[in-house]
């Protein structure tokens, strides 16, 4: 990449940085870390009406080299129990949920109700194969684990 390309990447995620703070969305928060505008890190704080309710979350959150090109790099650093994200912090998606149209902040809002508000059309992975039956089958158990887990990992 030349610098002319790499100085376009560096204004655009900085000006979607700006936008988030001047515009913050509601229960969630980031910031550079270490003054690293290609590495942030990520706070989400569960939404009332879920197991979710009352914990902090924090996401490791990557902006890659050819950024807005290819889509920010999740990775939640808090525990959770949820039926898209392996006990590692990786959040499986099925389906791709970015555009090069997109900024970071409605990439992150889209995130949010991803992990906030599961939903179960896909054949999970073996690892999270028990939690995916337990939330469809079973609901009452999984919100009462995930509200057990946010208790003892995400305060």
């Amino acid at each position: 990449m030349n610098i002319y390309g790499f100085a376009c990447f560096f204004q655009r995620i900085r000006k979607d940085l700006k936008d988030l703070e001047a515009n913050p969305i509601k229960n969630i928060s980031v910031s550079p870390v270490n003054d690293d505008l290609f590495h942030w890190l990520g706070i989400f704080i569960g939404p009332e009406e879920t197991p979710y309710y009352g914990g902090t979350f924090k996401i490791d959150i990557h902006l890659p080299d050819d950024y807005p090109f290819k889509e920010p790099k999740l990775k939640m650093k808090t525990k959770i129990y949820h039926p898209n994200i392996t006990s590692d912090g990786h959040i499986l998606l099925q389906e791709k949920h970015w555009s090069p149209a997109n900024t970071v902040g409605a990439y992150l809002l889209a995130m949010y109700d991803f992990i906030f508000y599961p939903e179960i059309e896909w054949e999970a992975t073996p690892s999270l194969e028990h939690i995916s039956k337990e939330f469809k089958w079973d609901k009452d158990k999984f919100n009462e684990t995930a509200k057990r887990w946010t208790q003892k990992y995400a305060t």
